[in-house]
């Protein structure tokens, strides 16, 4: 068995079960925790702390210019 995940709640077991591709974002844009789907996108390598836009590339809207304009 995995140790458990600190960043995981039982919020985030469901999603995990229910929508697996799903990325939990803190407030900085860092990724706070993936879904099992996600997780495997990157191998080995922890998604966890990244920023979401150094793993993504996001094409839509054209205009996007970082977090500030996702959000």
């Amino acid at each position: 068995m995995k140790d458990a995940d600190p960043n995981q709640t039982s919020f985030t077991r469901l999603l995990d079960l229910v929508c697996p591709w799903y990325v939990v974002l803190n407030n900085e844009g860092r990724i706070h925790h993936t879904g099992p789907g996600v997780s495997k996108l990157n191998g080995d390598a922890p998604l966890v702390g990244a920023a979401l836009l150094d793993f993504l590339e996001l094409r839509r809207p054209k205009t996007l210019q970082g977090m500030d304009g996702l959000l």
